[in-house]
This record gives structure tokens, C-alpha cells and sequence, in this order.
């Protein structure tokens, strides 16, 4: 399974290492509008691999876009039209906090139950405005169909959703055990 993490300027990586954690076993494959090293809002650099430009969409598996500071690309047409058609090919796209913002401004969240960073849902904000078409709830977690998106603070439950809408877990035992140990409740 090929899944990808889209790496940009100032993206949040602790919204994304348990994701990583739960497809440590699978193809990660770092990913950005260019190869290059992005900053995380943390201060670590990370090095992205791959342009969009060089990944071949039959061979994505999964998709996951972090929060961070989007504004400078969520406006990107590049990347709004790739997740696009990721979606039209029913790959899975998980966006959390605001990575849901690039979601929506790719059109893929029209009329679909979804969430995100609610501290900047507050009606009149230009975010708020993004998500006019779409079905927005205030819970942690929103899995529809092939989309899973979340607000920022769920970082574990945004990867369990994840692993399981990609069937990593053979049973909802597997499941619960993970989120146990995730949440250090064992």
C-alpha cells in the first residue's frame, strides 16, 4: 500500500506522526508541490522525496494533507486538481485541522459530512466560507466514504480512522487494542 504525506512550509507534523506510526508497515512516501526540505511548524525539517508532478495516481493508496499554516497553498491549482481526481478514483484523503481547508477548496468536501479546525469555523471567518457547500459537524472525527477529516487535537483518533478505512485492522479487537495503547489506557 503507497501512502502519502503531503509536506509543505509550516505543515503540523504532530497532526500526522501517529498516521505515520499506523502505516509504518505500509509505502510512506513523502510528497510535496516540489522535492525539497520543509519546516514543520515544530522546527524539524523534513525531506519530501517526490513533486506531485512525479507520482502516478493509480499507485497512491492513501492520501493524508496536515494542518499547518495552508494559507500560501491552498489556493494551489496543481494540487487542488490532483486531489480531485484522487477522490473521482476513490482514493482515501485524510485532511485534519487545516488540511480540511485545502480539502475544501479542492470541492471535494460538497455536500459531505466533515469537521476540521473548528477554533476558526466561527460564523463571518473567511474559512467558514470554504465549507458553505459541504456538510460540516462539530466532532473530532468524520469518516465519509473514501475522506477522513478531523480537527487538529485528534491527532490518535485521525490515525486509527485512517488504518481502518484502509483496512489495516483485521478486527474491531485490533482496533480497540491500538487505541488502548494510544491513548495509554492499558
Amino acid at each position: 500500500m503507497n501512502v502519502c504525506i503531503f509536506y509543505f512550509e509550516q505543515f503540523a507534523n504532530h497532526e500526522i506522526v501517529f498516521a505515520c506510526h499506523e502505516f509504518r508497515k505500509q509505502n510512506i512516501l513523502a510528497v510535496g508541490l516540489e522535492k525539497g526540505i520543509y519546516q514543520c511548524t515544530e522546527g524539524q525539517k523534513v525531506v519530501v522525496e517526490y513533486g506531485l508532478d512525479e507520482l502516478s495516481l493509480d499507485d497512491i493508496d492513501v492520501f493524508i494533507v496536515p494542518g499547518g499554516i495552508t494559507e500560501n497553498i491552498q489556493d494551489n491549482p496543481e494540487l487542488l486538481r490532483f486531489i480531485a481526481e484522487l477522490h473521482r478514483r476513490k482514493t482515501i484523503i485524510g485532511g485534519i485541522c487545516g488540511g480540511t481547508f485545502i480539502l475544501a477548496k479542492s470541492g471535494i468536501l460538497k455536500n459531505t459530512p466533515c469537521t476540521g479546525h473548528f477554533i476558526r469555523f466561527e460564523a463571518g471567518t473567511p474559512e467558514i466560507a470554504l465549507f458553505s457547500d459541504a456538510d460540516l459537524r462539530d466532532e473530532d472525527v468524520v469518516v465519509h466514504d473514501n475522506i477522513v477529516t478531523a480537527k487538529g487535537k485528534a491527532f490518535i483518533e485521525f490515525a486509527l480512522a485512517l488504518a481502518d478505512t484502509a483496512g489495516l485492522f483485521r478486527a474491531r479487537e485490533e482496533y480497540e487494542n491500538e487505541r488502548s495503547w494510544l491513548k495509554n489506557s492499558i
